[in-house]
């Protein structure tokens, strides 16, 4: 059973997080922590809850020895637009709360999973399929270059002591739970609250701005799935997108999964007629039965080497890779009916 410690448990994500999380693993199971205990109250009357300061290392071990904490979420952080009004305070709160996350991680054995987010990306990251590993000159918020630099910092976690870190580009998030907290994408919900206090609300995004956003609920469904999967490599910086076709919209695309399988199986099935008949032939040659055999087993794994390429390219490259497995297999089949058909003519 995981015990897990989420950090900054008052804000936006983790009060949605503390609940979800407690639902699947037990209430005593899940720690909230925040320097704020009295936004906390409902958190703190549901399961274990501590007062914390993340920048306070010494606390912050003490509570993970205490729990035998084996998961933490890092969600300290001041958001773009709190943080720009004070960069370096958003410098010494984001980064420190990661790096004590980091440290007490590598020294208790504990995974880490910190947000990341698509403010991480600068003007001249790619906007259409944007790739995994991209140009990251996010240079117009505090809060960006904090991100960019939480992912390289876990990722050194990660190659240099080993510490499972784990992270997600997130859109902006949309939650009525909780009041707007200075993200870029909060007037989406500020409106609403304006309109009910004031009777107005004043934008300050400019018309045909467009933004990324999702909603809160679908978030939390991507947190348990990465922390959770054995798939998405450590250190890995997965997009929302890629996480929520996984675990929400699977089978919507069931025709190409389906192709996919019928592929696969038929190139397992090709690669099994191929070591079959090459082993028959190589018992009656007794003279190359080794070589034979390492040439055989390199021969498929060449074969199943380039029908993975093929079905990880785009366009024709894939489809191809997807019918030439089914395509081979219905050659060999009626080349072998025709010898068959052949002998008997004889």
């Amino acid at each position: 059973m995981k015990k897990i410690l989420i950090v900054g448990a008052g804000g936006q994500i983790g009060s949605e997080l503390v609940p979800h999380l407690r639902s699947i693993y037990g209430n005593n199971n899940v720690v909230a922590a925040d320097i704020s205990a009295e936004k906390c109250k409902v958190l703190a009357e549901a399961g274990p809850f501590e007062e914390l300061n993340a920048l306070d290392g010494e606390k912050y071990t003490a509570i993970v020895k205490k729990y035998g904490i084996d998961t933490i979420f890092n969600l300290v952080a001041l958001l773009s637009a709190t943080g720009e009004k004070n960069p370096v305070l958003a410098w010494n709160i984001n980064i420190g709360a990661l790096t004590n996350s980091l440290n007490i991680a590598k020294d208790n054995d504990c995974a880490v999973f910190t947000p990341s987010s698509i403010g991480a990306f600068g003007k001249d990251t790619p906007k259409d399929k944007t790739p995994q590993d991209t140009l990251q000159r996010s240079n117009t918020t505090i809060y960006g270059v904090c991100k960019v630099t939480g992912e390289l910092l876990s990722d050194y976690y990660f190659n240099r002591f080993g510490v499972d870190t784990r992270s997600v580009r997130f859109p902006g998030l949309i939650s009525y739970v909780t009041l707007p907290g200075g993200g870029t994408t909060d007037y989406a919900v500020e409106i609403y609250y304006d309109a009910i206090r004031r009777g107005a609300f004043t934008c300050n995004v400019k018309a045909g701005t467009y933004m990324g956003q999702a909603y809160k609920e679908n978030k939390l469904n991507v947190d348990v799935a990465v922390v959770h999967s054995e798939y998405i490599e450590k250190t890995e910086f997965a997009t929302f997108e890629n996480v929520c076709y996984l675990t929400e919209n699977g089978a919507a695309d069931f025709d190409l999964l389906l192709i996919r399988g019928i592929s696969t199986g038929a190139l397992h099935i090709l690669c099994g007629i191929f070591i079959g008949f090459g082993l028959a032939y190589i018992f009656r040659q007794r003279a190359i039965a080794i070589t034979g055999m390492v040439g055989l087993l390199g021969a498929c794994g060449v074969f199943h080497a380039i029908f993975n390429l093929l079905i990880s390219a785009d366009g024709i490259w894939r489809w191809m890779g997807y019918l030439f497995p089914s395509g081979m297999i219905i050659v060999l089949v009626s080349g072998w009916h025709l010898m068959v058909k052949l002998n008997h003519m004889k």
